[in-house]
């Protein structure tokens, strides 16, 4: 739908335009804020789920400033320690990925390698498994099989501890 839409082109239901206009200078206010460098990491993580919320009034969850928002909130989750929280804001983001970037693309292949991170050092082992073997597949595809990526070698560390626990 277009900024100046006043009804719904599928459906025809009216619009709340100046409703829309608040929320979208909001969102602006607020993306601005996270590049605000002063911000502690629990301020930050109140903008950013300020921020999140918003986007959900507005966007599908598959909209890539949502994802980006995802991803940032997956970040600070982790600095913080909670990786619980980070894996499942990592989802997201990688959802998002997956719809806007072809499925053997590097921006796959990086999220890929982000969540399987993520859930080797939650110590979930079957599900990082998963996610590194996709990940080193998706490396190998860039990098060539032999290829000595740092990003490579450690999956491939992380699928050999895998493999004694599993």
């Amino acid at each position: 739908m277009t900024e100046k839409a006043t009804k719904c082109p599928t459906c025809g239901a009216e619009i709340d335009t100046q409703g829309r206009r608040k929320l979208h200078k909001l969102m602006s206010n607020l993306m601005a804020e996270t590049q605000n460098p002063t911000l502690t990491l629990p301020q930050q993580l109140t903008v950013l789920k300020t921020l999140e919320s918003t986007q959900s009034k507005v966007f599908v969850n598959t909209f890539i400033l949502y994802g980006n928002t995802c991803d940032q909130l997956a970040m600070i989750y982790a600095e913080m320690g909670d990786l619980n929280q980070s894996i499942d804001w990592c989802k997201k983001a990688y959802k998002v990925v997956m719809v806007h970037f072809p499925h053997d693309s590097i921006e796959v292949a990086q999220e890929t390698l982000k969540l399987a991170g993520l859930l080797f050092n939650n110590m979930q082992p079957k599900e990082a498994m998963k996610y590194v073997q996709q990940a080193i597949t998706l490396f190998k595809g860039h990098y060539g099989a032999n290829s000595q990526h740092p990003d490579l070698l450690e999956l491939y560390e992380m699928e050999a501890v895998l493999k004694t626990v599993l």
